[in-house]
């Protein structure tokens, strides 16, 4: 009788445990997901800004079409006031060779809204004359048809 009941109660104890642990997996995956497209997002982003100093656009419209797989407001905004700042006064701005997130976590987490902080490790140069920055960010991204895009990115202290 008692290996019936103790059999018994352990079913209850592993039935009760599942949706936790399946919750907790759930949870891990969706960071995960979060992680590899927001590398993306940034590697596509710094393509297209090299693009623009290497090759140039026509115009902002160019430009924002292509950031807009990537990108959402406020931070398609800004991409486009930091276009116009560019064609009014051009400045030297370098190359991004390469990027890298280090500490990347999540802060916060809503249905359709995530905020994140981590380090990033920019190469920045020519490949002869390159260099490395690092800074600690905060990044907002919201999610609309189940795709995450870049909303803001600030450094953070």
């Amino acid at each position: 009788m008692k290996k019936i009941i103790t059999g018994f109660l352990l079913i209850i104890l592993l039935s009760t445990q599942y949706p936790i642990i399946f919750a907790s997996l759930q949870e891990q995956e969706a960071e995960l997901d979060i992680k590899v497209r927001i590398l993306e997002i940034f590697e596509n982003r710094a393509n297209v800004w090299n693009d623009f100093l290497l090759y140039d656009y026509e115009s902002s419209e160019d430009l924002i079409s292509r950031l807009e797989g990537y990108s959402t407001e406020p931070m398609i905004s800004k991409d486009k006031l930091l276009f116009d700042q560019l064609i009014e006064s051009p400045s030297s701005y370098e190359r991004i060779n390469k990027l890298n997130f280090h500490s990347l976590r999540v802060l916060r987490s809503k249905k359709d809204e995530v905020i994140l902080k981590g380090d990033i490790v920019w190469e920045i140069g020519d490949p002869n004359n390159s260099y490395i920055e690092k800074a600690t960010y905060k990044i907002s991204l919201k999610r609309t048809d189940d795709k995450w895009y870049l909303s803001d990115y600030y450094i953070s202290d």
